[in-house]
């Protein structure tokens, strides 16, 4: 089969900064007097751009400088960014593109460990390790007039959790959120109260938990950090504070009151005084995050309320877009609820280029592309698909606009799906993209965690026994070999064909037996002589596929027997030394890494190359997912690691790097967008009732009531 050839590409050239205007000059001539600085721009007056450079210039001073983002997808975007211009200058390998969590999360580790008497580090906890904690403690709590069916439900567990959260950043203790629930008629409050006062005592040291880990979600983590810099010397920590010099903050508006508390508390000078310097850049108008707790109103409280006095100013000049769509978001702009000031709306446009990227061909050879922005109204969801595709290869052909300019907006996460496949299906190529998934519904990843699991229950036999029937069939029919219930009907037949394949070792004599077609089947898998020798006697024949499938799942028994052969009978098992054992023998990187590549010359062979991608990123993402949990639990047995996986009904992101992937359209939601921009962008599905999402969320725990009455 044709493959096109492999080419080793180099990473995507990062764009130099733009060079700083006068609004830019004065943040920069700001920030060298030592003051504490809020910058207020709308989009595409390059906030993110000035936060770089502020990075960059810091750390070329010398000065330990941290840049922040509210989100980790926004994290790895800026520090990629960051790494470029500090490995151009005076970069010194200190990650410097961090997460406000993160940023907690090493104070406090540093706290904990770094005394004569250390404690176990934190753990964060965040999406699906965060659901199987709370759902282990829900049942210890009773909810009267709740049904087992809804508290036991992942519906019940995400409103639930995002009322702690909320809770938590609100600075609410379960005393006060027991006697809300009274005073504002909310029932569910009371018990609810009671898990807070749990969740709570996770992250706080006592003599009776003195050694157990402390787990914790962001917001609490980054109050336990600001309780532990306050009593540094009283918990005689050995080490300095962590403080950085300078902290930067991009996106200021997605940030939470738990954030704006860490933020004030390295504002604050110590007994050496020494205190970090504070600038924080975003816009209100454009807050992603305000149903995780994102707080827009922290970016006016900088200059007044939150304890680190910041001086405020704008930047003026816009440097996307053109006067077409400058005037649909200053129109669209009035009328959005205004937050402190409008002042940042009111900006100029600066002049732009008319350069665009393209994928091949000069801008003479082509007709300009229309500007600005042009309203498409389709009579149905199949025709708005239809005419989105259409603009999107036009665009391409007509006017050069490479693929990887190009974006979709959907309202949610469902409609972007939705749109990505019908899109597919109608010949626009997608950028490839890794979304939350979870692992043991994943049939790669099910695969891998099958198999291990089955190594562990010793199920696969020892020295010249066969393995158990179960768990030999469900190998047999994994991803990692390949075989159909057909393949193995076919190899059973031929088996009771052959005496001489049929036969066995009894007992470890030279005393041969017939056996059954299944039994013999379980003896080649024990045997990997006795499985090489069955496939080289089919060698061309039409079962020789099949037999060097049945060598491949022989081999995956015989080094998961050698990886738990390795360890003591007393010593836990190591969860990525089983997991590789099994991959390393079942060669499907290989394999599937060569049906990627396919060139796409079909429909068909389209799908099979984004199966066998998708099924490597999976198979990476489980990696590191064991990589992580064995960081964080060291010394415990790899079924321990099965057992989380087994009960998590969340998806989980995962945190492994990506290399460079084919360009594409983007195709995601308003939320994900956010900071990013393309030559040409589509707003799907922009309609009354569905723009914005009105849904009222957490009817059950009413967590928009408790924002409310807490914050006026």
């Amino acid at each position: 089969m044709p493959q096109d050839p492999v080419h080793l590409l180099p990473p995507t050239e990062a764009p130099e900064l733009p060079a700083v205007d006068a609004d830019g000059q004065r943040v920069l001539d700001r920030m060298a007097e030592g003051s504490n600085v809020v910058v207020l721009g709308a989009p595409g007056t390059g906030k993110t751009s000035l936060a770089l450079r502020l990075l960059a210039e810091a750390v070329a001073g010398g000065r330990d400088a941290v840049l922040l983002a509210p989100t980790r997808a926004r994290a790895d975007w800026l520090r990629g960014r960051a790494a470029h211009l500090l490995r151009e200058g005076h970069g010194d390998g200190v990650v410097r593109v961090r997460t406000p969590a993160a940023l907690a999360l090493t104070i406090l580790t540093t706290s904990l460990t770094m005394r004569p008497d250390p404690l176990p580090p934190p753990v964060l906890l965040a999406g699906a390790e965060e659901d199987s904690v709370l759902a282990s403690m829900i049942s210890t709590v009773t909810w009267p007039g709740l049904p087992t069916e809804a508290t036991g439900s992942r519906a019940f567990r995400s409103e639930l959790r995002n009322l702690l959260a909320r809770a938590g950043e609100l600075g609410v203790n379960a005393d006060e959120l027991a006697d809300l629930g009274r005073r504002l008629e909310v029932p569910i409050w009371g018990p609810a109260s009671q898990l807070l006062r749990t969740w709570d005592a996770q992250g706080r040291a006592s003599a009776e938990r003195r050694a157990q880990t402390r787990k914790m979600d962001t917001a609490r983590l980054q109050d336990r950090a600001v309780e532990a810099l306050s009593s540094w010397d009283s918990d005689v920590v050995t080490v300095p504070r962590p403080v950085p010099d300078l902290v930067l903050v991009d996106d200021y508006q997605d940030c939470t009151a738990a954030t704006a508390r860490l933020l004030t508390a390295l504002a604050t000078p110590d007994p050496d005084g020494h205190r970090a310097q504070i600038v924080v850049l975003g816009d209100p108008d454009v807050a992603v995050e305000t149903f995780r707790g994102g707080t827009p109103s922290l970016l006016i409280a900088a200059e007044d309320h939150s304890g680190f006095g910041a001086t405020r100013l704008q930047l003026t000049t816009c440097y996307r877009g053109n006067p077409g769509i400058a005037a649909v978001v200053a129109d669209q702009s009035a009328r959005v609820p205004v937050t402190g000031t409008t002042a940042h709306r009111q900006t100029t446009l600066a002049p732009q280029s008319s350069a665009r990227l393209s994928s091949g061909g000069s801008d003479d050879e082509r007709p300009a592309a229309a500007a600005g922005v042009e309203v498409i109204l389709a009579s149905s969801t199949w025709q708005e698909h239809a005419h989105v595709a259409r603009a999107l290869r036009l665009e391409h052909v007509h006017h050069g606009i490479a693929w990887s300019q190009m974006a979709v907006i959907a309202r949610s996460a469902a409609d972007a799906e939705t749109l990505a496949r019908d899109l597919r299906r109608r010949g626009v190529p997608l950028a490839s993209r890794t979304p939350a998934v979870l692992l043991r519904a994943e049939p790669a990843a099910a695969a891998l965690l099958d198999i291990g699991r089955a190594a562990i229950r010793d199920q696969l036999g020892g020295h010249g026994e066969p393995p158990q029937r179960d768990a030999a069939i469900t190998l047999l029919t994994s991803p990692l070999v390949g075989l159909t219930t057909m393949d193995l009907r076919r190899l059973r037949r031929r088996l009771r064909q052959d005496p001489e394949a049929t036969a066995t070792r009894v007992s470890g004599t030279e005393t041969w037996a017939r056996i059954g077609a299944d039994a013999a089947l379980l003896a080649l898998l024990a045997d990997t002589e006795q499985a090489s020798a069955f496939a080289r006697s089919l060698d061309g024949e039409p079962l020789s596929t099949q037999a060097d499938r049945l060598l491949t799942a022989a081999r995956i028994i015989e080094a998961l027997r050698a990886a738990t052969g390795e360890t003591p009978a007393d010593a836990p098992r190591d969860v990525e030394a089983l997991l590789w054992a099994a991959w390393n023998a079942s060669d499907r990187a290989e394999v599937w890494r060569a049906t990627a590549l396919l060139p796409s010359a079909s429909p068909v062979r389209s799908l099979l190359s984004e199966a066998a991608e998708h099924d490597l990123d999976v198979v990476t993402a489980l990696f590191k997912r064991a990589e992580v949990w064995a960081e964080r639990h060291p010394g415990q047995d790899a079924s321990c690691f099965l057992a989380e996986l087994d009960a998590e009904v969340l998806p989980s992101d995962s945190v492994a790097p990506q290399g460079r992937r084919p360009e594409g359209v983007a195709v995601m939601t308003p939320a994900r967008c956010a900071g990013q921009e393309w030559e040409l962008v589509v707003v799907a599905g922009l309609e009354r009732d569905r723009w914005p999402d009105l849904r009222l969320r957490d009817s059950l725990t009413r967590t928009g009531l408790l924002v409310d009455a807490v914050t006026g």
